[in-house]
């Protein structure tokens, strides 16, 4: 796999941005360092008089094997100076959708990653709900658009409960319904309080902190990805036992 040009060049144009993008000399720091780190000669080592930013980048950016290509983007995009911006964010998750076979692995940290592969398996009857997980899996992988990723999530699990309870309620609206779906299941009072506490709760932290305010706390993310993950596939589970 390569890099295409045109990608290479909406790169450049993004990461060398005159009001959005990285400084000359960051750029040209960052550059010195790939050519040694990757043994490739670039064209330039400083940004001439006559060539922009973006030229200088795409100029440079071509010179190295297309894995070094993904490297350089995806190190760049997560320079402390640009990686809040929702540009440079956008540009992340696309490298990472189109091209992560020219990368390593991307690991979602901290998060079981064992569940998620089962999660995912277990999900494919419920083709609606799969996609906002994948959706949300993206972005957490990439570190990107937080309150996107948990807005994919409460998408995730909602789909899930009106397919599994066979109605059209919101999250906030299947106390009742879950409950007695519980019950019927053979879960435990304790155990069937826990659940739908924990629904309350998920939907409320929705309301205050995502939905209405995007005052996302980033240490929280992967603790609510990993109990909602492991909520959904009981329910699934229990979906397809007697």
């Amino acid at each position: 796999m390569t890099l295409p040009e045109n990608f290479i060049r909406h790169a450049s144009d993004v990461l060398g941005d005159t009001d959005t993008g990285l400084t000359g000399s960051v750029i040209v720091k960052e550059f010195t360092k790939y050519s040694i780190r990757f043994n490739t000669d670039i064209p330039h080592s400083s940004i001439p008089m006559n060539v922009s930013k973006r030229n200088f980048l795409f100029e440079n950016l071509v010179k190295f094997k297309p894995e070094y290509q993904y490297k350089i983007i995806l190190e760049l995009s997560d320079h402390n100076q640009v990686n809040e911006n929702d540009k440079i964010k956008e540009l992340k998750l696309l490298l990472i959708e189109r091209y992560s076979e020219l990368g390593s692995k991307i690991e979602i940290k901290n998060v079981n990653k064992e569940v998620v592969t089962e999660t995912i398996q277990w999900l494919k009857e419920y083709p609606i709900s799969l996609k906002s997980y994948n959706e949300a899996i993206r972005k957490l992988e990439a570190s990107v658009f937080e309150r996107n990723l948990l807005d994919d999530l409460r998408l995730s699990f909602e789909s899930l409960l009106k397919k599994v309870l066979n109605n059209e309620k919101t999250l906030e609206n299947q106390q009742s319904y879950l409950g007695d779906y519980l019950k019927q299941k053979a879960i435990s009072p304790e155990l069937r309080n826990l659940i739908n506490l924990y629904r309350d709760y998920f939907t409320k932290y929705q309301n205050n902190y995502v939905k209405h305010n995007d005052k996302v706390n980033k240490k929280e993310i992967e603790y609510i990805f990993e109990v909602t993950t492991s909520l959904m596939k009981l329910i699934i589970r229990l979906e397809n036992t007697d």
